[in-house]
């Protein structure tokens, strides 16, 4: 039976998804839409520099699955999907079990046989990706983090129309590199919903409608050539808050209330792999650095009008 896979080259890095289901395989395909443009405009290095990441999803038949997880260190059962996901970080391996009844959706592919896996193979490297989204100005990296719906994909637009640079808005990454955080491109298309939509009608053109994912994406490149970073230190780190009033505020958090906020994070909080191996220890390290790093703010505004709140985070917070 055919295998498919997908290959994706990222930084230092060179990953792989296997599959013997056509359409697991499509599903992170479409969801990184114009990733070779975005990505691959310089020479990458070569491969013997590029560390190799293996991510295979296998249905859950008979009982040869339960020889294969002998392989792995670490297995995690994901509810109520009942997914099986196995780790060896040594050869930065994971391998996804799922029930062969289960319905599988684009987004519930992409997300949890592909990101989650690979965010925890990062781990390994002090690296996580983060549910947010990492732009800079002039060199300085800000970091938007918020709920479903928060805003995040029309701020950034707005703040990549204002001069920023645009290194991802739905799971960007972030590395610690000689004791300092740094964010890293993993960029797609802009995905916004209709009302979004409507409040940036001058790039309509730009814009082609996704049916699966129910979103328009926008290329980021449409708003401002060159607007596509790789590397960026992240120097303030601002928490959106969309509340329902009228009023805007902006408050500064401790150290502490960061940290404990960033732990919250779909991609940095702890799922069921011991929190006292090396791997969760170099995650927390990095957590701990970006705190004392960075400061943390949250936003809270009702209005969203995201050209005016992007004035304010390059005004107050960047300046």
């Amino acid at each position: 039976m055919k295998t498919y896979k997908h290959t994706l080259k990222l930084h230092r890095w060179t990953i792989t998804i296997s599959s013997k289901a056509k359409n697991i395989v499509e599903a992170v395909s479409e969801h990184v839409i114009g990733f070779k443009k975005l990505l691959a405009k310089k020479k990458l290095p070569s491969s013997s520099r590029h560390t190799t990441i293996e991510l295979r999803v296998e249905p859950m038949e008979g009982l040869h699955f339960r020889k294969r997880l002998q392989a792995y260190q670490y297995e995690e059962l994901v509810h109520p999907s009942n997914i099986i996901r196995a780790y060896d970080f040594k050869r930065n391996r994971a391998i996804v079990f799922y029930p062969k009844e289960l319905q599988t959706s684009s987004p519930l592919i992409y997300h949890a046989f592909f990101l989650q896996p690979l965010s925890q193979i990062f781990r390994a490297q002090a690296c996580s990706l983060i549910h947010g989204a990492i732009l800079s100005y002039q060199g300085r990296g800000v970091m938007l983090v918020g709920s479903k719906g928060a805003g995040k994909s029309s701020l950034s637009a707005a703040l990549i129309e204002l001069g920023f640079d645009y290194y991802g808005d739905e799971h960007p990454i972030l590395s610690l590199e000689k004791n300092t955080v740094f964010g890293r491109g993993f960029p797609s298309a802009i995905a916004l919903d209709e009302r979004s939509k409507q409040s940036f009608l001058k790039w309509d053109a730009g814009m082609t409608w996704h049916h699966r994912r129910g979103k328009y994406l926008l290329d980021p490149i449409y708003i401002r050539k060159k607007s596509i970073g790789k590397k960026c230190e992240i120097s303030k780190v601002i928490f959106l808050n969309s509340n329902g009033k009228n009023n805007l505020k902006l408050q500064q958090l401790s150290h502490r209330e960061l940290f404990l906020r960033m732990l919250k994070d779909d991609y940095l909080t702890f799922h069921d792999v011991p929190i006292r191996s090396n791997e969760s220890l170099s995650h927390l390290d990095l957590i701990a650095r970006l705190a004392e790093q960075a400061p943390g703010y949250e936003l809270k505004y009702g209005d969203k009008d995201f050209r005016r709140l992007a004035a304010i985070i390059r005004k107050e917070l960047v300046g």
